[in-house]
């Protein structure tokens, strides 16, 4: 997702560095996992447990939410998690500058209900690249 990330800082003229020595959030966890309304929201900071990851997506919360987002600590090695992520159906929904404790996340989406994409309609380049490679990513999922 670098290339992506990257056009999308750059559209917003924002830029994202490389960590140089970042260390994990200082949480009491790797996932933390909220849920309001009709989305629900995991955080993954650090080398998160695989199957802790699916347990919480298969929770109460996270089976009756509409949307379940999933953000990327983009300081951290979040291979695994990501491969989980996407073996479960996410894929990209975008960047989060400066979200949760300051830090820039990797925004993936999982809608659970069902979406009319034939009544979107976006405004300019920009944004039919970024709608093209959002649909392409959902695509390239597993949708078991």
């Amino acid at each position: 997702y670098a290339d992506t990330l990257q056009r999308i800082a750059a559209n917003a003229g924002l830029e994202i560095i490389a960590p140089q020595g970042a260390v994990p959030l200082e949480l009491s966890e790797d996932i933390v996992f909220s849920a309001e309304g009709l989305s629900a929201n995991l955080y993954v900071s650090g080398g998160a447990d695989p199957q802790r990851l699916e347990r919480m997506l298969w929770s109460d919360d996270g089976r009756r939410a509409e949307t379940l987002y999933a953000d990327l600590d983009l300081t951290c090695d979040c291979e695994a998690a990501l491969d989980t992520l996407r073996s479960q159906g996410f894929y990209l929904s975008g960047l989060i500058h400066a979200g949760r404790d300051g830090r820039d996340w990797l925004r993936l989406q999982r809608p659970q209900a069902q979406a009319d994409l034939e009544q979107l309609h976006v405004e300019g380049d920009f944004a039919a690249w970024l709608l093209d490679a959002v649909l392409a990513d959902r695509a390239s999922v597993s949708s078991d």
